[in-house]
């Protein structure tokens, strides 16, 4: 277990529940950009128990989970550009479980993972990986006499 010290270090809560959820895109991926410019995207995803039943040697589907996913920033973009409906996929994240008054005045809750990370579950399937180009942040400072390496920024041209 991990002193809080570190924690706190990481910029980590400590209450927080990460978790890893395998299941299917429900719904199409809807984005947007906030007020102040960051982009978020957000799905739908399932994800049903399956256990296997040795007395009619079959797997069996049990409970359906339904869950909410959104995405920020760079992974927002991404998830828009790479996930769709249907696709089988494993999410990383912070879990959220919300109570609130839905629009008939009755009790209900939320359950989101506020995801770090998705991809395509390649258990059942295959994916063709494309790196995107991250825009230089800073400066490249190359050592005197050195030359600058091939994949450094600094050799990239910026798109206008």
């Amino acid at each position: 277990m991990m002193a809080a010290h570190i924690i706190a270090e990481m910029g980590e809560s400590m209450n927080e529940i990460h978790c890893t959820v395998v299941g299917n895109a429900v719904s199409d991926v809807r984005s947007a950009v906030t007020k102040t410019g960051h982009h978020v995207a957000s799905f739908r995803m399932a994800a049903t128990t399956r256990r296997f039943n040795r007395e009619s040697n079959r797997w069996e589907d049990l409970d359906t989970s339904f869950l909410s996913v959104s995405c920020w920033r760079a992974l927002a973009d991404h998830v828009v550009a790479s996930i769709h409906k249907g696709d089988p996929v494993v999410v990383v994240g912070r879990l959220r479980v919300r109570e609130y008054v839905d629009s008939q005045g009755r009790a209900a809750i939320s359950v989101e993972v506020e995801a770090s990370s998705v991809g395509h579950d390649l258990g059942r399937g295959t994916s063709a990986f494309e790196r995107t180009r991250r825009e230089p942040v800073g400066e490249v400072v190359v050592p005197e006499g050195e030359k600058p390496h091939a994949a450094d920024p600094v050799n990239e041209e910026v798109a206008a």
